[in-house]
């Protein structure tokens, strides 16, 4: 399910090695000993969304993981290439920045900011999923918030950093930045805790809280910005395979990209599984899903916790029942596998 391109497994120590951890430790600003302990997300991991309108349709989540404070020297180099002549105000490769540019100048202006990634040496990954199968056959048999391929997309993301995070050398909390999507952030509040319960112990440590979701357009997630032009490019280069784009060697980095997605097997075997729940019939449509979010967000504001419902009558009326069992349930969607 996950790979990592370009590193190898046999020769050589992997990023941040024993060689290496001198320097971890100064830039953090913990020793090693004290950095279990710190309560600090060390990294940072951003990442934007691109989906192929082709084929399978596949939809890649990518990104860029590394430490906190080399993300803020990033976004000042970032910033300042933004401004150089021909400026920008920001980069998103769907948006108008480029509206009435010659070919050759937008193509060198991006080229200059791939550069500024290349420069900081940020890990790169790309996960994906095929959006089609999840569409035609996950979708349609699961709750409205689940049958969204950006949340299980995001997820993706968390689980496959944090599962390869022992081969990268990684043993500190990393938070995840997304960029914003219409409803996922909402999405996340209520099922996050459950998806996660279904990875390790180790891996769990490894997530510092919800993931954000913020404007890549805001100065101080400049990084989503970069995130977006890989994002572009993966996803360009998957709908024309035969079309080497040179400048993915400047966006991912030689010495470790991670890869992954999800596999076609098990977009399926959810379906099956999210067809037999009980009462997934009353959280299918937009308008279900809000009056359960919305019941979710009580049961927070009030502190109850969902996990510990198990039949109606403990924090429920008996007059909404089947809520307080589907909480529950969806929870445990994710633990078919």
């Amino acid at each position: 399910m996950y790979a990592l391109v370009g590193l190898s497994r046999a020769v050589g120590s992997p990023p941040w090695s024993k060689a290496t951890a001198p320097i971890w430790a100064h830039v953090s600003g913990y020793a090693p000993r004290l950095r279990g302990s710190a309560g600090l997300a060390f990294l940072r991991a951003f990442a934007d969304d691109s989906a192929a309108q082709t084929g399978d349709k596949r939809l890649f989540y990518s990104g860029y993981l590394h430490r906190a404070d080399a993300w803020a020297d990033f976004s000042e180099a970032w910033d300042f290439e933004l401004h150089q002549w021909p400026a920008i105000e920001y980069f998103k490769a769907s948006g108008d920045q480029f509206n009435g540019w010659d070919a050759s100048i937008r193509d060198a202006k991006i080229a200059k900011l791939a550069r500024v990634i290349r420069h900081f040496e940020p890990i790169s990954f790309q996960f994906s999923l095929n959006r089609k199968l999840f569409e035609d056959e996950l979708k349609p048999v699961s709750p409205y918030g689940l049958g969204r391929p950006h949340l299980v997309g995001c997820f993706a993301v968390v689980a496959g950093i944090t599962q390869m995070a022992p081969e990268l050398g990684i043993d500190t909390p990393i938070e995840f930045i997304f960029d914003q999507q219409d409803g996922v952030d909402a999405d996340v509040k209520i099922l996050f805790s459950g998806m996660l319960d279904s990875l390790s112990p180790e891996a769990r440590k490894l997530v510092a809280g919800d993931p954000w979701f913020k404007d890549d357009r805001d100065k101080q997630f400049m990084p989503l910005q970069a995130a977006d032009m890989l994002a572009w490019h993966v996803r360009r280069q998957h709908e024309y395979p035969d079309k080497r784009l040179a400048i993915l060697a400047d966006l991912t980095r030689p010495s470790g990209h991670l890869m992954g997605e999800i596999p076609d097997d098990m977009i399926r075997s959810w379906a099956a599984h999210h067809s037999t729940v009980p009462g997934v019939e009353l959280v299918k449509t937009r308008n279900q899903w809000a009056k359960f979010s919305r019941e979710h967000k009580r049961l927070v504001a009030a502190r109850i916790d969902r996990r510990k419902i198990t039949r109606p009558g403990i924090y429920y009326p008996e007059g909404t029942p089947f809520i307080a069992k589907l909480i529950d349930r969806i929870r445990r969607l994710f633990r078919a596998n």
